[in-house]
């Protein structure tokens, strides 16, 4: 999955795979990542330490090694989402990005959404992912349910347009 994020202002391309390779502006990165306590993280970098605890989630802010850091992250289908949206007349599918478990299911069928709505979390990798929508829509069709392991790319729910 690629993640275009913006730290600080500074655009950055985050390519992470299946196998938990991280690519950082193309360049391999090799990290060890561990949960020291809820929402904070221990990460070897490089062979430096860091810790990375999470502030606030909307919009997302992060302590890094004592310092506040804003990020904005846009992954690859949100980005091609976006770029759609403006033909608004259209369903949107919402779809799983990677093989993964279906945690918790954020909404019901017929429910009218805004954008950037979660419609359900997946845990893939050790690692929770929100799928959100792009637009306001209404849910037509939702096949994700809690506990269901599903393959990438996985239909999980369609917007229709409202």
């Amino acid at each position: 999955m690629r993640y275009r994020c913006r730290v600080d202002g500074q655009e950055l391309v985050l390519d992470v795979d299946t196998s938990g390779r991280i690519l950082l502006d193309h360049e391999a990165l090799a990290a060890d990542v561990v949960t020291v306590a809820p929402e904070v993280w221990s990460i070897i970098l490089a062979g430096r330490s860091h810790e990375v605890a999470l502030l606030e989630r909307d919009p997302l802010r992060l302590n890094v090694d004592g310092q506040e850091v804003a990020v904005e992250v846009i992954d690859e289908r949100q980005s091609i989402a976006f770029a759609d949206s403006a033909a608004e007349t259209r369903s949107f599918e919402v779809r799983a990005p990677m093989p993964g478990l279906i945690v918790t299911v954020h909404v019901r069928e017929g429910d009218v959404v805004e954008a950037g709505a979660s419609i359900c979390t997946l845990e893939a990798m050790k690692m929770e992912n929100e799928l959100t929508v792009p637009r306001r829509g209404r849910v037509a069709t939702l096949r994700a349910a809690p506990g269901v392991k599903v393959n990438g790319g996985a239909l999980l729910a369609v917007l229709a347009p409202e």
